[in-house]
């Protein structure tokens, strides 16, 4: 089950900058766009408005394959 946090949009803002700021990712924004579909046509928010953000789990395992040689 996803858990979510609110996050208050302020004018002027992006969906990259909304992930930014709470994902600490600008390009994970599809994940955002997908828990609130109903601003879904909107590319820069003119209103203030509340977005459903989904809390996503951090892997705490690392694939050694996948890291670089000095890391393994």
């Amino acid at each position: 089950m996803t858990t979510f946090t609110e996050y208050r949009v302020t004018p002027g803002q992006r969906w990259d900058s909304v992930a930014y700021q709470t994902l600490n990712d600008p390009y994970g924004y599809q994940v955002i766009i997908e828990n609130n579909p109903e601003y879904r046509a909107i590319v820069e928010f003119n209103t203030a408005v509340t977005l459903r953000i989904p809390v996503l789990e951090e892997s705490t395992q690392v694939n050694p394959q996948l890291l670089p040689p000095w890391r393994r």
